[in-house]
């Protein structure tokens, strides 16, 4: 008899035999440890077969589409043994159930039958009496749309008292969708608008979906089919939420180019189809990001550090090179998990770019392109920029840096305050985690400001590590949803964030600021979690959250 188990981190389903039930193992695919939980009973498996086993855990946009995939499940491996896994057991099957029910067999009664009919008919006609009674007591009892009314996951139902300690700024009931989303974008400064971004199989391709919502008036404006995108992208809301700007990597005649397409989403026109801001073919001219300044200049950056800013019919306002005279070829880069910049950064405003020069960073003004600040060169060679983050204004530069000395990673935060030039750290930034044989460290992909006072130094599960920006040190540890996405850039520095936990009614798109209380309290020497649910920031998770046994903690570390 086999038994069902999903990968908490990939989501990568296997098929086990039941003698490891209980048991750790390890994800062929992410190498992952995680518990395999008991087998179902057999009165539940045939309809436990058609869903998932596990919720499992949101990591980045690599598993939004992996449902709509066909192929064979890899193998596990076990910590006991690996061997050949059972094939799974299809509904087919039971006829050949060993089970004493299947081989039941009636026996004959000749002199009883007419009692037995008689008792049959009596017991569906109290069956259907006790239906009736139970459908109506479900309408009373239920909403008009006939979900129930205290259905857990409601917006409308209070949250458990003594666990909320902020609640969100931001709350909007979000429009279903069938595949979870992959980002939440944001408009801008001034802005009352907001998209979630997602992606979905219609007619065996693989189309790209936008809803728009007006934040102010919470409710959906609308559903924009982008069509099918090509390679790496980037989305920008213009500030009024009346525009969608999309990249794509286009290869024709074996040249790689960027292609942006403006489209009008009150109405679905697209007024730039597959632009190419430099159509020449040269791969280091490819986009590493594109963004509205405001409603009618857009603004790109190519991979070797050409600005160029843009009207809306392409012509170029203006097009700089910003050289780095520490090396030659310095490619910017965005972490493929929270789809944020790595080692370049945009202000909260869209009115300042900070790049690499040297070992300092120039700050440009993006109205312009020239250079309005700059800091003191203060990271040595063998660093490396995992994260760059500026203040809503562009007023405060923080930079997250990590080097790799033997088996170690040493991490460090810094904090420029472009106004006047002083720098704050670097602070050593010193975390291990549970069940680690080395000092990995915190080893996060980005950064991000949380309002004025604090930094998310995010991981690569949606998880990230709440830094006190004032001293550079850990304070907590923030969970995001179990099944959303994350939007950044805020011009009021909070977190954005869709909330569409399994079993909620309704998906929620929320906003929430850092809580008052960020003490530096441990548990059991690890820092304390924050989880982000759809009643905002929560003392701990949501029930039935399986990350609680899966994620290693993290503590402070030497």
């Amino acid at each position: 008899m086999s038994i069902m188990a999903t990968c908490p981190a990939c989501e990568t389903s296997y098929e086990l035999a039941d003698r490891l039930a209980g048991k750790k193992v390890r994800c062929k695919k992410c190498q992952e440890e995680f518990r395999v939980s008991a087998p179902l009973s057999p009165k539940k498996r045939a309809t436990a077969e058609d869903d998932d086993i596990d919720e499992g855990i949101r990591a980045d946009e690599r598993r939004s589409v992996r449902a709509n995939v066909p192929g064979r499940r890899p193998r596990l491996t076990a910590d006991e043994e690996d061997e050949p896994l059972p094939r799974r057991r299809g509904r087919g099957d039971d006829d050949d159930d060993d089970s004493p029910i299947s081989k039941r067999r009636v026996r004959k009664d000749a002199g009883g039958s007419g009692w037995i009919l008689l008792i049959a008919g009596g017991g569906v006609v109290l069956l259907l009496l006790v239906a009736g009674v139970g459908f109506i007591f479900w309408r009373t009892a239920a909403g008009p749309d006939g979900a129930p009314k205290n259905a857990p996951g409601d917006p409308a139902l209070p949250p458990q008292a003594g666990f909320v300690v902020k609640a969100p700024a931001v709350k909007v009931a979000a429009q279903a969708h069938e595949q979870k989303s992959e980002r939440v974008i944001l408009a801008g400064p001034g802005s009352h608008h907001a998209g979630v971004y997602f992606r979905t199989v219609v007619d065996g391709k693989l189309s790209s979906f936008l809803d728009l919502y007006d934040v102010p008036g919470a409710k959906q404006l609308g559903r924009t089919n982008l069509g099918e995108l090509k390679g790496e992208m980037s989305l920008s809301l213009s500030p009024g939420g009346a525009l969608l700007a999309v990249t794509e990597v286009l290869t024709e005649n074996k040249k790689f180019e960027s292609a942006v397409t403006i489209r009008s989403l009150s109405d679905g026109k697209v007024l730039q189809a597959r632009w190419r801001p430099y159509p020449d073919g040269d791969i280091f001219k490819m986009l590493a990001w594109m963004t509205f300044v405001d409603d009618n200049r857009l603004l790109t950056l190519t991979k070797q550090r050409q600005v160029a800013l843009w009207s809306l019919d392409g012509k170029a306002i203006y097009s700089v090179t910003h050289a780095n005279p520490a090396k030659r070829f310095d490619d910017q880069r965005v972490d493929p998990y929270t789809k944020q910049p790595q080692n370049f950064a945009f202000s909260g405003d869209r009115g300042s770019l900070a790049l690499a020069s040297g070992g300092g960073f120039d700050v440009l003004d993006t109205a312009t392109g020239k250079v309005r600040a700059k800091t003191a060169a203060f990271l040595t060679k063998d660093v490396t920029v995992k994260g760059l983050a500026l203040n809503a204004d562009g007023s405060r530069l923080a930079v997250y840096a990590w080097s790799v000395k033997g088996k170690d990673v040493r991490e460090a935060i810094s904090i420029c305050d472009l106004k006047t030039n002083q720098l704050s750290g670097p602070f050593p930034l010193r975390i291990s985690k549970e069940k680690e044989t080395s000092n990995l460290g915190w080893s996060g992909n980005a950064l991000s400001w949380w309002k004025a006072d604090h930094l998310l130094v995010w991981g690569g599960n949606g998880n990230a590590l709440v830094i006190e920006a004032a001293t550079g040190q850990p304070v907590r540890e923030l969970l995001g949803p179990r099944n959303g996405s994350f939007g950044f850039g805020d011009p009021d520095g909070r977190v954005w964030y869709e909330a569409d936990s399994p079993g909620q009614v309704q998906p929620l798109l929320c906003a929430v600021d850092v809580p008052d209380a960020a003490d530096r309290g441990l548990d059991e020497g690890h820092f304390k979690r924050w989880w982000l649910t759809q009643n905002g920031v929560e003392s701990q998770a949501e029930a039935g959250d399986s990350r609680l046994g899966i994620f290693p903690r993290a503590r402070p570390g030497h």
